[in-house]
């Protein structure tokens, strides 16, 4: 089993290194880790590009988690905790990618790809709530972390995982951690708030990013 674990593990984190984000962003003429927000997920490429591609990213890094999730759970049937390892490395691909100089996203929609290799149904409930807590208080950054430890409380009252839960612990601390530019920003008042949904270009101006 540890053979096919480490595996599974280097499989996850390869693809989780593949990044829709900056590739779409080369594309475009753009390097995500050095313009607009830098970072290589789905909301720098919705500054820099637009909302097709914040959709299309956003989608790729669901799809990979969701994908390494299942792949993992299907070459280890005998852990149970087989589907959070694998969604764990492939977002720790996506957050120190190896073709990308370790500098890459914040995992948010990896996330949401764990949670729907999980339960297609708790990712629809858990994308209302993430979506009220973003609407509520303005900041996606909490939004994202309040997703995170949500779905480590689920998944433990449904599994009784130690290691399982213990792994989703230790990323939302990675995730938490991973936005403390965020938290920055918005002491400086450069974070975006849920007004960019309708007021992009104020956004963007009152950002600093136009």
């Amino acid at each position: 089993m540890i053979r096919k674990l480490i595996g599974c593990a280097l499989m996850s984190y390869f693809i989780g290194s593949i990044n829709p984000s900056q590739i779409l962003g080369k594309m475009h003429g753009h390097d995500m880790r050095k313009e607009g927000s830098k970072n290589a997920g789905a909301s720098n490429a919705y500054i820099l590009i637009g909302k097709s591609a914040f959709f299309i990213v956003a989608a790729s890094d669901i799809f990979k988690a969701w994908l390494c999730w299942k792949l993992t759970a299907y070459f280890v049937p005998e852990a149970v905790f087989s589907g959070v390892f694998g969604g764990f490395f492939c977002t720790l691909g996506h957050m120190f990618p190896v073709f990308m100089g370790f500098h890459g996203g914040k995992g948010f929609a990896c996330l949401g790809g764990m949670i729907m290799g999980f339960s297609p149904w708790l990712f629809i409930i858990q994308l209302g709530i993430a979506l009220a807590v973003f609407f509520l208080l303005k900041y996606l950054v909490f939004a994202t972390i309040f997703s995170s430890a949500l779905f480590t409380g689920i998944y433990w009252y449904f599994t009784r995982d130690i290691t399982g839960t213990g792994i989703l612990a230790l990323m939302t601390v990675m995730i938490s951690l991973k936005h403390r530019e965020n938290f920055k920003r918005m002491k400086e008042g450069k974070e975006a708030t849920s007004r960019y949904l309708g007021h992009a270009d104020e956004e963007l101006k009152r950002m600093g990013y136009k």
